[in-house]
């Protein structure tokens, strides 16, 4: 399993091969994307997505960043932010496959047979309690897997 902020995600260390390259790619490029500035971390593994629905597990990779601190960074740091030209480099936004909330969001890519989900978070407080105070790190974790089926017509449609 891997851990990130006390959140465990769905995936296992590999013990599987044949990670397709296009997916080590786009895992490989989204590690690079993070800046190397101190206090940020970065850490890429294979995994395995777990079955779900009538998909069966299959060999991923996911990157976690962490990000202490991120109120004192720019605006442009996070890697998501790289997500947001997403069409100009061939990534589809997957609409139907976005979440958003106070405390972070979720939006899924495909380029050819390679999907990909951002999902990041941060402390957004308790607005109920005065006393609280928030953690002003950031954490994202982008998770890709080859899907041979491609963009489906309403994966892309309104949200």
């Amino acid at each position: 399993m891997l851990v990130a902020g006390g959140l465990v995600f769905g995936c296992r260390a590999s013990s599987q091969r044949g990670l397709d390259a296009a997916v080590r790619a786009a895992c490989e490029s989204t590690a690079v994307a993070w800046p190397r500035r101190a206090g940020i971390q970065v850490r890429q593994a294979d995994s395995v997505l777990p079955a779900e629905l009538d998909y069966p597990s299959r060999p991923s990779c996911t990157v976690i960043a962490s990000v202490p601190h991120s109120k004192n960074l720019p605006v442009d740091l996070p890697a998501w932010r790289s997500w947001d030209s997403s069409a100009t480099r061939g990534w589809v936004p997957l609409v139907q496959r976005e979440a958003d909330g106070p405390d972070g969001g979720s939006m899924s890519y495909q380029r050819g047979p390679v999907r990909c989900a951002v999902d990041w978070w941060h402390d957004g407080g308790d607005h109920a309690d005065s006393t609280y105070v928030s953690s002003d790190s950031t954490e994202e974790a982008t998770r890709c897997w080859y899907y041979a089926a491609g963009v489906a017509p309403g994966d892309t449609g309104p949200h």
